[in-house]
């Protein structure tokens, strides 16, 4: 059985739980995802560690209480060209895949958060269909200009 535990503002001192879940997803977002200081990044914009928005996380844990999933959203507060929430990232431990546990953390994110989600994925990621399962649709092409 999969319990998911919501984590935000309340929990933004706890430094372990937070490294914990800033490693979890560093290692299983695997080739499709960022350097380590950005998830850092998010993840204190979530927890209000910053003078952001905040957001919240929803880790999945196993009957052993192992983490083997996790979501992070983002609050942009914002409406209309921006959705309200940034769905920064999600990752299931590749021992535990296809078990449903990216659809539960899914089903959570939507189940707690109000108004529009955005979110970014490679083409070449097959979470891309989880994520059109649950009626994500490209609308945009994103383009960046990176400045050092």
């Amino acid at each position: 059985m999969i319990n998911i535990i919501k984590y935000s503002q309340e929990e933004k001192n706890n430094n372990q739980l937070i490294d914990e879940i800033v490693n979890f997803l560093f290692i299983n977002l695997e080739n499709f995802g960022d350097p380590i200081q950005y998830i850092r990044n998010a993840l204190n914009y979530a927890f209000g560690r910053t003078n952001s928005n905040s957001g919240f996380v929803a880790v999945a844990y196993n009957d052993n209480n192992i983490m083997v999933g996790a979501a992070v959203v983002l609050y942009t507060n914002m409406k209309g060209v921006f959705p309200e929430n940034l769905f920064a990232y999600l990752a299931v431990d590749k021992n535990h895949r296809h078990q449903g546990i990216g659809s539960k953390l899914m089903q959570y994110v939507l189940d707690n958060t109000n108004g529009s989600l955005s979110l970014q994925v490679d083409p070449k990621n097959t979470a891309r269909q989880l994520y059109e399962k649950f009626g994500f649709e490209v609308k945009y092409l994103e383009m960046r200009l990176y400045r050092m």
